[in-house]
């Protein structure tokens, strides 16, 4: 008998993964998703998917955490803009990479704006709720997009309004580098995200705004999601340039 094909209601979930969820898991330090290497997908496809030959971008990099990524971006001369909600997660992102900041208040409506003060890394991770998030808040439109743990870890029914907002955040011609975890979900052993994200959902959600090209598809090592219960995970990373 041939393996059930997964399909977008197979990757529905029941319940929601509230702020206060989040904010405890950084408070007990259970944060299995953050890596403390650059991510080797980024490094990878930056130069061709990313990068703009002799041009600054400015790249967004939604629900960053304290990635690291942040500073491989920065680091290859690009703005880069973070949006995370919980602000624990902002001040050790500074703290942990030894770069000054300094933190105000958003210009209009609520949250934080944690801005470096390093003279060679322009970082700045606005500490707010993503959907609340503007061009006008952030000051422009980003050139791209990094969606590493960003896309799986929304609610599944969000993510038509996720689209739309990242969208919204982006310039015409924008170019996004998304990755896509999938698996059976009838081996899931926890309730919460990452969610599991088929191809055909990237496409569902996706293609009304942009065409989408997979780059690759990879099986992830046992290791990684053991305490999950599930015996195989692939994780695809796409391509996406808004029409």
């Amino acid at each position: 008998m041939s393996a059930k094909h997964l399909d977008y209601t197979d990757s529905v979930q029941k319940g929601n993964f509230s702020i206060n969820e989040w904010s405890k898991c950084w408070i007990n330090k259970t944060i299995d998703w953050h890596r403390s290497i650059y991510s080797p997908d980024l490094i990878r496809f930056y130069p061709s998917h990313l990068a703009k030959i002799h041009q600054r971008s400015t790249i967004l990099v939604p629900l960053c955490g304290k990635t690291l990524d942040l500073m491989w971006l920065a680091g290859n001369g690009e703005k880069v803009i973070g949006i995370e909600a919980i602000e624990q997660a902002c001040h050790e992102f500074f703290s942990e990479n030894n770069l000054p900041y300094m933190v105000e208040k958003v210009t209009h409506g609520d949250g934080l704006v944690f801005t470096s003060r390093d003279d060679f890394l322009d970082i700045t991770i606005f500490n707010c709720d993503f959907y609340a998030v503007t061009a006008a808040l952030i000051g422009c439109q980003c050139d791209g997009v990094w969606d590493r743990g960003s896309f799986v870890a929304i609610d599944p029914d969000q993510r038509h309004d996720y689209a739309k907002q990242l969208v919204s955040l982006m310039n015409t011609g924008g170019r996004s580098l998304l990755s896509a975890l999938e698996y059976d979900n009838r081996e899931r052993q926890h309730p919460g995200p990452p969610y599991c994200v088929c191809e055909n959902v990237v496409y569902d959600i996706f293609s009304p705004y942009a065409s989408i090209h997979k780059l690759q598809t990879c099986v992830l090592p046992k290791e990684r999601f053991q305490s999950y219960g599930l015996s195989c995970v692939k994780e695809h990373i796409f391509n996406l340039a808004l029409n």
